[in-house]
């Protein structure tokens, strides 16, 4: 699974996950953002650096 098919799978409410990656991306239908999240860390998803994956 790629970057792209994260975006467009939590844009339909739903939760993903990168293989070989701890934590799970779901989007913020508030600020329009996809966010990552592993336990109590949490981020944007573009600041991971991961669109190249």
């Amino acid at each position: 699974m790629t970057y792209s098919e994260i975006l467009e799978i939590a844009k339909q409410g739903k939760t993903a996950m990168l293989p070989n990656f701890i934590g799970y991306f779901k989007w913020d239908f508030g600020n329009k953002t996809l966010v990552f999240t592993n336990g109590d860390y949490k981020c944007l998803a573009e600041e991971l650096d991961i669109k190249n994956r």
